[in-house]
Formats: C-alpha cells, structure tokens, sequence
C-alpha cells in the first residue's frame, strides 16, 4: 500500500500542540511576577525558589505521565486529562485568593503538563506509523509549532498581564487551552497497517525496563553536562583571574584543565559508541 505524501492530515495537531504551548509558557512567564505582586506578596527568593521547584516539577513529571498515557490509559485519553488539569490550575491560581489555593493550582498544571506533553508526542507520532517517509519532516513541524507558541505566549500572555491585570493572563491560558483540545478532539487517526501495529506488540515488563535504562542514561548525561559546564566556567573565571594579575600562569590549575577535557572526551566517545550500537 502507497503511503500519504502530505502532512494535511496532521494540520490539527500543529496548530492544537502550538496553542497549548502559548499557555505553559504563557503561564511560566508570569507566575512569578504573580508571586511577587500583591495577590500573594512573596519575596524575591520565595518567588524564585517556588518556580524552581515548579520547573522540575513539571519536567519530572512527564516520566509518570508518559507511563501512564502508555500502560494504563491510551494518550489521547491522557492527553484531554492533561489539558483540563492545566484548565483547572490556571483557573484554581488566579480566582482563588488564598496561599493554599495557590499551590494547589500549581499540582494540578503540573500534574496536567507531565501527562499531555509525552503523550501529545507519542499520539502524534503513531500518526506517522502509516507514513514512515514523512516523521522526521512531521516531528520538524511539530518542533516549528511549539517554538511559535512558546514565543507567542511569553509574549502575549506576559502583554495581557501587564496591561488587564494577572487574572485575565491566567484565564487567558485556560481559554487557549480549551481552544487546543478542541482541535485536537476533531483530529482522528486512521486506522493504522498492519506493519505499524508490530510496534504494539511489546510487553509490559519490556517497556518499563526500556523506559528505566532510557531515563538513566539521560540522566547521566544531563548530569554529566551540567558538572563539565561548571568546570568550564571556573576554567574560565580562573583564567579572567590570570590576565586580570598580568598573565601570573602559575595560577592556572592544569590538572583542573586537563581533567575537565578528559572528561569531556569521554563523555563524548560514549555518546558516539551509543549512536552507532
């Protein structure tokens, strides 16, 4: 059978994942002004140390979430809970005056982005079981549509904010997100081929053991990024220091260098070896 040579059938799906990231970024971009501002008068650092935990909070997530959608419920189904959780805690921040309410509204977007993030990518791209030849230039769409509405809404939402007050930002999202899961109700995948369904057939215990050594290994190299990016920028304040005290080399740690860059080659030649396994 001839596979589709269009991305028609998947416009919706463009323009629903592009609306709902107008609202998570619409909704990051002024959570912590609203922290701040009178409506809860938190301190700077109170502020920031809340949406720090918000911002891990809502990348950790998406690994339950995406068991989820996958085991347990199908994505779509984690997909619409997912944008009514986000629905709620949009809702729940801003009509609701009190601390708790506040953080209450928090755990429900949360909880709502960590299941419709991973499972909108895994329903979108068994969209393009029955299309092999066009996933890539599918997910490269895909990827053009969040970073528009990401764009879009830390601007958009942020402009509303300032100027009708945070309420109407956050009813704003929730509205943009209703508006998303419309279009992604209106969406219907086809039935896919029998070669597609192959991909189905996996079991339970299999999975989780992929999902577990797929996590660790991103973890690891995350971690590894982030201690090597540190070194690098004490690398760099040490040698500011050497020309700032007229180039006094003796200062330099080489063994400091010398061991960063290893590192860094080792990281390296791993993630290569993984590639070509």
């Amino acid at each position: 059978m001839e596979q589709p040579k269009s991305h028609l059938d998947s416009t919706l799906l463009f323009f629903s994942k592009s609306l709902e990231r107008i609202c998570f970024y619409g909704f990051r971009s002024i959570i912590v002004l609203f922290m701040i501002s009178d409506q809860l008068d938190l301190t700077n650092e109170a502020a920031l140390s809340i949406y720090g935990s918000l911002a891990l909070g809502l990348i950790l997530s998406r690994i339950p979430g995406g068991i989820i959608g996958d085991l347990i419920l199908n994505n779509r189904i984690a997909v619409y809970t997912g944008g009514i959780l986000q629905i709620l805690g949009s809702l729940t921040v801003c009509l609701f005056s009190s601390e708790l309410s506040f953080y209450v509204g928090l755990i429900l977007f949360v909880i709502g982005a960590g299941l419709h993030a991973p499972n909108f990518t895994a329903y979108f791209g068994k969209a393009y079981l029955n299309k092999i030849k066009l996933m890539d230039s599918g997910f490269a769409l895909m990827y053009l549509a969040i970073n528009i509405g990401a764009f879009t809404g830390s601007f958009l939402i942020g402009y509303l904010s300032e100027i009708y007050g945070f309420k109407s930002g956050f009813i704003v999202c929730s509205i943009i997100m209703l508006l998303s899961l419309t279009l992604f109700y209106f969406h219907r995948q086809k039935k896919l081929s029998s070669y597609s369904n192959e991909f189905n057939k996996v079991s339970f215990n299999l999975r989780f053991v992929l999902i577990f050594i797929i996590t660790c290994v991103l973890g690891l190299y995350w971690l590894t990024y982030e201690i090597i990016n540190f070194s690098i920028r004490d690398v760099a304040d040490k040698f500011e220091k050497v020309i700032q005290s007229r180039l006094d080399l003796a200062s330099i740690d080489i063994h400091s260098v010398t061991t960063h860059s290893f590192s860094f080659t080792i990281l390296f030649a791993t993630l290569l070896i993984l590639t070509i396994i």
